[in-house]
């Protein structure tokens, strides 16, 4: 039995050896027939393969040619497969996961491209960019542009078939089409999956305005062949026109097969207007083994940009520039890795006012082909932006074109139409908004700034080595823009769109001036015998314009404190404490001028004698020596240690023996020396838990979004409530940077809650900086992301509370709402920081 179980499976591997040997032709002719593009009828043949069995050559080909094609539903399905193959080609899970995030599933998309950058490709830029727009905050942020753009699809125009790559002719439209062929003959185009579309050919259809200039609504002529002097049997496809439009540059199909058998494309130029075209000429860079395509023509005509997968670029089609130099076309300069990806790079179109735009599958987008726009400065091209929500989609988007005052224009998209690909028509519900950020005193150009606006959803940005940053604002809209940069005094504009005209440009100037950054130190020392007093407590108070701030310490063995990063121009009043000794302060102001010692660094010396009295001045038992962490500013405690307890719980030692204990939900527990525990009293079923922000930023993230819309819920249900918001930094950076970081974060938050309807003297504010660790993580420790993240947080306390009366003036409440007597809660008087003077930067009018 074993014997025939050998010969039978022996016969059915000998049956499958001489199956796969019988199939290599086949596998060959389908691969001759993708070099030609003829991806049809290289998807029917490998379909026959896989007919007769299983074959691996035949899966990896089909997924293939439904990529190229741009199926990606169809991709997903095959690339998943081959995936999942013992040996799978390496750029395989590149590839699904690509076709994964055109589909939208994001998360999914991310680990396969997780997986291939940690297992294949570590450097591979596509891949990372790919990971980036999966996450969550920059899908939600490409789709916040909605607001900005009327998209509309060109009924008149699009068919069954692909109707793409719009320009401008004079006031008519020209584009490219794959729509039947009257004659005798069809010539079909096998790049597409089905087997009844024809050949693309120039088309045009003359524009008809209708109703208010500002309104931008057409009706559209009969469509017609554009030129018959250009018709040809090849395909004709992106074109290109002179500012006189008596020249025309466009794509064609090559009319000889390269060496290795593949059919490539090249730019041809023509002189004339439509009804005469002199005979194509190829330009000098075009290539029998590589493709030259997608032309466009600079406003002056001196440059052309164009597409090409010629060696030497970053990854499958790259951008190109050639300049006109006394009539001569010069050799072709690569637009460099700023534009150009691992990906495709595709479509450019170059308005007059300088700004290139592009289609690339290889940055940050939506999925597929998506549109971006980027600008030349001192020959260095400025890191493209994503167009976002709804001129970009999950499909390929490409083909954009735009009028001369950048109001209105229309571009090409394969989403969900009247066929294939299919042309649309937009209107900009925006102006253009240009920043620059400099130094007020040389006025040079201040690069990686952070610009900080609430107008948009991307509520951070950095300026450029031009120091400048383009955005979008919505018309009617009055806004604030707040730059800072290290070592710079942080300023601030407000700028309003009203009564602008869509896509008209404004340009916002922030100076910054060099921040005279002081430091206070000094030494506390017995009045009487002039020793030092280590561990008193010395608290720092500094009034500067309209911002009140205070820091604490204690002193070290040798009597010494020191505060660093404290501003200019500031009223400062420094007091110290200390059981047994009588209290001291001092008042002083911080000057206006830098000192000349060290580098912008003055130290103010402020030493103060104090008095001892009492018993302790024998045996002074609160000598712990060194110099303690901060005061914790819920309890006004000296803080001795922060340790992570089972279940997320957090336990903080306080200097005087007692203790606290913070649990994940936010519930606080205080303990006495004897070990006595008792809860504090809390507000609502929906409980105050932290909110936490991304490294570096002050913006409210999404997932913040639903816990303070709880407070919101508690805030309305207890009409006379006031909260404490208390919000922290990580200790990275400086501490000055970190005190304005936490102020911002405290803003942020006040400002989102003020925006749903909450007063704003019901809140009160205070950004505590990097002084409070909840893990002591603290300046020259080492932690991990995850320890800095649970620092990066803002806290909230009810510090009022008034039980609402229902109708017969006995206090009630909802059932759903849990409530006990706020025993001890602190006074509003007692609580500092209040922010008084905020105000909504997104007015309408």
């Amino acid at each position: 039995m074993r014997f025939l179980n050998y010969i039978l499976t022996f016969s059915v591997l000998l049956a499958f050896c001489f199956s796969a040997t019988a199939q290599r032709p086949k596998v060959n002719r389908a691969e001759r027939l993708m070099g030609q593009h003829n991806y049809a009828a290289a998807i029917d043949i490998y379909l026959g393969i896989l007919d007769k069995g299983n074959n691996d050559d035949a899966t990896i080909g089909i997924a293939e040619c439904y990529r190229r094609i741009g199926n990606p539903d169809e991709t997903e399905y095959w690339y998943g497969l081959v995936s999942r193959m013992p040996n799978a080609p390496q750029k395989s899970w590149l590839y699904y996961a690509q076709a994964l995030q055109r589909n939208g599933k994001y998360n999914e998309a991310k680990t396969w491209a997780e997986k291939y950058v940690s297992e294949i490709e570590p450097n591979n830029t596509q891949a990372m960019w790919l990971i980036k727009s999966c996450e969550e905050d920059v899908v939600q942020d490409l789709r916040a542009s909605g607001k900005l753009y009327k998209v509309s699809p060109v009924d008149e125009i699009n068919t069954e078939n692909d109707e793409f790559s719009p320009m401008y002719f004079k006031n008519d439209l020209v584009f490219v089409s794959a729509r039947e062929r009257k004659a005798s003959v069809k010539r079909f185009n096998r790049w597409s999956d089905e087997d009844d579309k024809p050949f693309t050919e120039i088309y045009t259809s003359k524009r008809n305005q209708i109703g208010e200039p500002e309104d931008y609504e057409y009706n559209y002529s009969k469509v017609e062949k554009f030129s018959k002097s250009l018709s040809s049997k090849y395909h004709d496809g992106p074109l290109s026109f002179n500012a006189e439009f008596n020249e025309i540059y466009y794509t064609r199909s090559n009319m000889e097969k390269s060496d290795d058998k593949i059919i490539r494309l090249k730019v041809y130029q023509s002189k004339g207007t439509p009804n005469k075209y002199s005979e194509p000429r190829p330009l000098p860079f075009n290539s029998d083994e590589y493709s030259v395509l997608h032309p466009s023509l600079s406003d002056d005509g001196d440059v052309l940009f164009f597409a090409s997968d010629m060696p030497g670029g970053f990854g499958g089609y790259d951008l190109y520039a050639s300049y006109l130099e006394d009539g001569r076309w010069s050799p072709p300069v690569n637009l460099g890795p700023t534009v150009n990806t691992e990906g495709n790079e595709v479509f450019p179109y170059h308005h007059e006012s300088g700004t290139l735009y592009f289609a690339s599958n290889g940055l940050v987008g939506m999925g597929g082909l998506d549109i971006y726009k980027t600008t030349e400065n001192y020959n260095t091209w400025s890191d493209p932006i994503n167009l976002g929500y709804p001129i970009n989609t999950v499909d390929d988007d490409f083909g954009f074109i735009i009028n001369d005052e950048q109001t209105h224009g229309y571009f090409s998209s394969n989403r969900k139409g009247k066929g294939g690909d299919d042309i649309y028509t937009f209107t900009k519900l925006s102006v253009t908004i240009e920043i620059r950020v400099y130094d007020e005193e040389t006025k040079m150009p201040i690069e990686s700034a952070d610009v900080f606006t609430p107008c948009s959803e991307v509520q951070n940005f950095l300026t450029n080595q031009d120091g400048t940053i383009i955005m979008e604002l919505p018309l009617n809209k009055a806004c604030d823009f707040a730059a800072e940069k290290l070592g710079y005094q942080p300023n601030s504009v407000r700028l309003s769109s009203k009564n602008e005209p869509p896509g008209k440009t404004l340009y916002v100037q922030i100076p910054l001036k060099l921040e005279c950054i002081f430091s206070v130190s000094g030494t506390i020392v017995d009045g009487f015998t002039n020793d030092p007093v280590d561990s008193a407590l010395v608290r720092m108070r500094s009034f500067c314009g309209n911002e009140e701030d205070e820091l604490s310490m204690y002193t070290d063995a040798e009597g010494k404190y020191l505060f660093r990063d404290v501003r200019e121009d500031c009223d400062i009043k420094v007091t110290v404490e200390k059981p047994g000794f009588t209290k001291g302060s001092v008042t002083f102001k911080t000057g206006t001028e830098c000192g000349q010692n060290v580098a912008g660094l003055d130290t103010i010396v402020q030493s103060i004698p104090l008095y001892c009295f009492g018993p302790l001045c024998e045996n002074d038992s609160t000598n712990t020596g060194g110099i303690k962490p901060p005061i914790d500013p819920d309890s006004e405690k000296c803080v001795l240690d922060s340790i992570s307890l089972p279940d997320g719980v957090v336990r903080v030692e306080y200097c005087d023996g007692t203790a606290k204990e913070i649990a994940t939900n936010g519930k606080i527990t205080d303990i006495t020396e004897t070990g006595e525990r008792k809860d504090r009293p809390t507000i609502g079923s929906a409980e105050l838990i932290n909110i936490y922000y991304d490294y570096d930023k002050a913006s409210i993230r999404r997932d913040a979004r639903k816990g303070l819309d709880d407070l919101i819920t508690i805030l309305e249900v207890y009409p006379e409530a006031k909260i404490k918001i208390t919000s922290h930094t990580d200790a990275r950076g400086k501490k000055g940077y970190n005190k304005r970081l936490s102020k911002r974060r405290a803003e942020s938050v006040v400002r989102y809650l003020m925006d749903k309807g909450i007063d704003k003297s019901r809140l009160r504010a205070k950004g505590m900086g990097e002084e409070v660790m909840i893990n002591g993580c603290y300046d020259g420790v080492e932690c991990s992301e995850e320890q800095h993240q649970e620092n990066r947080r803002t806290e909230f306390m009810i510090i009022e509370f008034i039980p609402p009366t229902f109708g017969d003036g006995k206090s009630k409440k909802p059932d759903e709402i849990k409530t006990n007597a706020c025993n001890g809660c602190p006074e509003a008087s007692e609580v500092e920081g209040e922010i008084d003077t905020i105000e909504s930067s997104t007015e309408d009018f």
